[in-house]
């Protein structure tokens, strides 16, 4: 009996400090919130990683320390950040593309490939990872696969002007000009005053 009383008081006691680090890793994040808010991005660095170590099963933590770490100019930290918070999961598009971008600034395209294909497989409705996907690969001089992608966001955003102006550029580089012709002035009608597809037309 005596010692039953024992392992219940120990028991009541981990759960105690496991409410009171939830609590304090809680404020935490809110703090880290705060300063964001007001772009003290050290102070939110600082909050946000003490509340990943009291709480490193905390995604939102990971995800706005990765901003607070970006407002520092730390894309290192930053996409370490990300990563630790698709660790936890990885069915977060949006968090996949914020990866992608970091690499693509950091010249890791195939990195960035990799992540954008992630959030595509993510969630296949995101227009915004094919659409990124496909800028990446018109830059990197991969025309035919870039029209694929812009095909794809096209079909998920029909009535994005972005989606048939990035077609447009990747089959003017295939030397597709009719084609080219043809999207840029879908583009213009669901942009208006679209100024790159105006330029870009009129070059065609």
């Amino acid at each position: 009996m005596e010692l039953s009383d024992s392992v219940s008081k120990m028991f009541s006691a981990l759960t105690s400090v496991q409410d009171i680090r939830a609590s304090v890793a809680t404020s935490l994040v809110s703090a880290g919130v705060s300063f964001l808010s007001d772009k003290k991005y050290k102070e939110a660095a600082g909050a946000l990683r003490q509340a990943t170590a009291l709480a490193p099963d905390n995604i939102d933590a990971y995800n706005m320390l990765a901003q607070a770490y970006q407002g520092l100019g730390d894309s290192k930290n930053a996409a370490q950040a990300y990563s630790n918070s698709l660790k936890l999961d990885n069915t977060q598009s949006s968090v996949h593309i914020s990866l992608a971008n970091i690499y693509i600034d950091q010249k890791k395209y195939t990195e960035a490939q990799a992540a954008l294909k992630a959030a595509s497989y993510a969630d296949p409705s995101d227009a915004k990872a094919h659409y990124t996907l496909g800028l990446l690969l018109q830059q990197l001089e991969k025309p035919k696969e870039a029209e694929v992608e812009f095909r794809q966001t096209a079909r998920l955003a029909p009535t994005d002007g972005n989606a048939y102006y990035g077609l447009a550029t990747a089959l003017k580089a295939q030397g597709r000009n009719d084609e080219a012709i043809k999207n840029l002035q879908k583009a213009m009608q669901l942009k208006r005053d679209f100024a790159p597809a105006m330029s870009e037309l009129g070059l065609s």
